[in-house]
């Protein structure tokens, strides 16, 4: 699917899609937004698929939220998500996504990650063990 939002020349600093039970894979066109996109909300959907790499070209990008997408599968791309240098706020919770966040994820400092199971009170869903969230 390809993401066509007429901006008039005005590109968002925020993308706030949640709860709409979209059915579709996440649009690598989000990738374009990468000099302004500072919060990306797609949680509470029905996206399906894995993560794009694009995202990583997100490199304003500060909030991450894909929690509740059970149809979101796949390795976390740790390359991509390490090149998110300003990302404060990181959900996975409530996805099928497998694999380990990134240990450069937990050297920094701000960064709050929620990627525990809510349906199984299942701490660590990701392998992340959630030791990244700063309380």
């Amino acid at each position: 699917m390809r993401l066509f939002v007429p901006f008039l020349g005005i590109l968002p600093c925020s993308l706030v899609l949640s709860s709409n039970e979209f059915l579709w894979t996440i649009p690598t066109d989000l990738g374009l937004l990468s000099s302004t996109l500072k919060i990306l909300h797609l949680s509470n959907n029905n996206l399906a698929g894995s993560i794009p790499s694009e995202l990583g070209a997100l490199s304003e990008l500060e909030e991450l939220y894909l929690a509740g997408n059970p149809y979101l599968f796949g390795r976390i791309p740790t390359t991509e998500i390490e090149q998110l240098s300003n990302l404060k706020q990181l959900t996975l919770n409530g996805t099928s996504l497998t694999g380990s966040l990134p240990p450069d994820l937990c050297d920094m400092a701000l960064l709050q990650v929620d990627c525990a199971d809510a349906d199984t009170s299942t701490v660590g869903m990701c392998g992340c063990q959630c030791e990244c969230a700063n309380d």
